[in-house]
C-alpha cells in the first residue's frame, strides 16, 4: 500500500485552497512589499503640509520601478479648495544613501489644474522620498514629502 498518496492529496488540497483568486497586481498592499514598516508604495497616496494636500491620481507604471516614472497629482488646500497660480517642483531623494536622482523631474501644470511629473528617475531599490516644493501666489513655499519603499 502506498502511504504517500494521502499525504500528497492533503498537500495539494492545502495548496489549492491557499491560492484563492485574489489579484495581487491591481493595487499594492502593505503585505506585498518587502518593507511594510518603512512604507510600501500606495497607488492612492496623499501627503500634506500645513497648507497643502497632494493626491496621486495616476502613475505610470502603476507601481514605481527603476528607471523613468510618471505621476499625475492633484494639488488642493488642506480644506480641499482648488488652487491657482502655484509652482510645484519635485525632488527624489534616498535618505539612507544620501543621494538623489541623476536628473530633476519635469513638472507641468495640466489644463485640469493637476500636475504631471515626468522623468521621475529611481535608480535603485530602497527608501525614496519625493519632496514637493510648493509655492502659491505670494505665500512662502512649503514642502510636502511622500516616502515609500521601492522594490527591487
Amino acid at each position: 500500500m502506498n502511504y504517500h498518496l494521502p499525504a500528497l492529496y492533503i498537500l495539494f488540497s492545502l495548496f489549492v485552497l491557499g491560492c484563492g483568486d485574489e489579484k495581487t497586481d491591481s493595487l499594492p498592499q502593505d503585505d506585498l512589499c518587502s518593507e511594510p514598516e518603512i512604507g510600501c508604495f500606495d497607488s492612492t497616496w496623499s501627503a500634506e503640509s500645513s497648507s497643502y494636500r497632494l493626491q496621486l491620481l495616476s502613475a505610470s507604471p502603476l507601481l514605481p520601478e527603476r528607471g523613468s516614472n510618471e505621476w499625475l497629482v492633484e494639488l488642493t488646500s488642506k480644506t480641499n479648495e482648488s488652487l491657482d497660480s502655484c509652482e510645484v517642483n519635485a525632488t527624489p531623494y534616498m535618505p539612507e544613501h544620501g543621494h538623489g536622482a541623476p536628473a530633476q523631474p519635469q513638472v507641468m501644470k495640466t489644463p485640469q489644474s493637476d500636475y504631471l511629473i515626468q522623468e521621475i528617475l529611481f535608480t535603485m531599490p530602497g527608501l525614496w522620498e519625493l519632496t514637493f516644493d510648493i509655492q502659491c501666489g505670494e505665500t512662502s513655499s512649503e514642502l510636502v514629502i511622500y516616502s515609500f519603499w521601492l522594490e527591487a
